[in-house]
């Protein structure tokens, strides 16, 4: 008998041992449906979105579920040797017990830096055991079936063997990557800390676009992308759209999100390379699918004016309500203003609106500080009150919204005149 047939025979008989195993506990015991409870942190990377986050988290805790499942019923059976045949039968229950149990998701949370979840599966062990023993039945399948898998652990252990050569070639490589990449995120912090002007730095633009560029140059998209956004501003130079564009393509096409979006824009606008719409809704449409808010606004506006696409005024408002949901200060702007004046049929909900709009105040957003100047002033869904709308309109041109310096201008006059007539 040649050794390869032995150790089939062996794996074989091994397997033939543990079903049997099964078949006595199935017959002998019934301890009913068990829980079990585990939870997670996923520590999200730079690409990482708050859907991506919890996808890996998901995936990790159900794997850890599942092993723990398998662990607890495997235990229960009279093994006491390690062998090809006992590695397939863990294998083989752990594949039926998921497709036996449901996850029920028991808390989650996000902080836009780690994801916890904590969830739980309840499954009878013994449910897994009739269902191993079913498949056993038809005896001429299972022979196959045991007989590739047999075949297929042999493989992984010729592949195991090749892995680790190559492994060890690619562990100098990854060192020296992994100095490359702690290098230009330390980088990237410093730039932040400089074009910011914080954790103990003076605000030194100049000093913030070296240290992106060093960092850029690294191939770090973060910093490609803020690179890009400060040659968009001219700071410290001049402006140069087309080499904005370029780093914001670089860095989209490592996975970056806002850059997938950023490189949505200019394809809309035709800033630092040609228009084209279809262009902008594909970037769009990648960057809203690692869960960027502007994304779905930019979608949003492009159905609504029917730019690229079939012109849908619905499904703009539903982009736009999610656009809102994640965060975006623009989507709560817009469905601020879809419930104050109703839109495609729904009447105006002005504490709706108030609600939305009050979001996108609190997001800092330009527009939404001239919006509030605008209530208090013409007394619609607040208090009239001219000098908490002068307040409000200031701070709107202070964040760059121009339109609000006319209601500055016309405010003031009926203050003065309203001044006059107290005295």
């Amino acid at each position: 008998m040649t050794k390869d047939n032995h150790i089939k025979k062996n794996a074989n008989m091994k397997i033939g041992i543990l079903l049997v195993s099964i078949l006595f506990l199935a017959s002998t015991t019934h301890a009913g449906p068990k829980e079990y409870v585990r939870d997670y942190t996923y520590i999200a990377g730079e690409t990482d979105s708050k859907v991506t986050a919890r996808k890996k988290a998901l995936e990790e805790i159900k794997r850890e579920l599942l092993g723990e499942i398998g662990t607890h019923i495997y235990s229960r059976m009279d093994m006491s040797q390690s062998t090809n045949g006992e590695n397939i039968a863990r294998q083989h229950i752990r594949s039926i017990t998921a497709g036996l149990v449901k996850l029920e998701i028991l808390e989650e949370k996000w902080d836009g830096y780690q994801f916890y979840i904590s969830a739980k599966l309840i499954v009878d062990p013994e449910d897994v055991v009739k269902r191993i023993n079913e498949t056993t039945e038809n005896s001429k399948d299972y022979k196959e079936i045991n007989s590739k898998l047999i075949n297929n652990e042999k493989t992984i252990i010729e592949l195991q063997s090749e892995m680790a050569a190559l492994h060890a070639t690619l562990g100098e490589h990854k060192a020296k990557n992994d100095v490359e990449v702690s290098k230009a995120i330390s980088l990237h912090k410093e730039g932040m800390n400089y074009y910011h002007g914080i954790n103990g730095k003076d605000k030194k633009i100049k000093a913030a676009f070296e240290l992106y560029q060093q960092s850029a140059e690294l191939n770090y998209a973060p910093a490609q992308r803020d690179l890009a956004s400060m040659y968009l501003e001219g700071a410290p130079s001049v402006k140069d759209k087309k080499m904005a564009f370029r780093l914001f393509e670089k860095a989209a096409n490592q996975g970056d999100s806002r850059a997938m979006y950023e490189v949505g824009v200019r394809y809309y606008r035709g800033e630092g390379t040609f228009k084209d719409y279809q262009m902008s809704m594909k970037w769009l449409q990648k960057s809203a699918d690692n869960g960027y808010p502007k994304a779905f606004a930019g979608m949003a506006s492009m159905y609504s004016d029917g730019r690229g696409v079939v012109e849908d005024k619905i499904k703009a408002d539903k982009l736009f309500f999610k656009a809102a949901q994640l965060g975006s200060a623009w989507g709560q702007m817009t469905v601020g203003r879809n419930y104050e004046y109703g839109s495609n049929g729904k009447e105006p909900n002005p504490k709706q609106a108030l609600y939305w709009y009050q979001l996108a105040l609190d997001n800092n957003h330009p527009n939404a500080f001239s919006q509030f100047g605008k209530m208090h002033k013409e007394g619609e869904m607040l208090p009239l009150d001219f000098d908490k709308a002068l307040q409000y309109y200031r701070r709107a041109v202070e964040l760059g919204w121009a339109y609000a310096a006319e209601e500055i201008y016309e405010l003031e006059e009926l203050i003065a005149i309203r001044d006059k007539a107290a005295h």
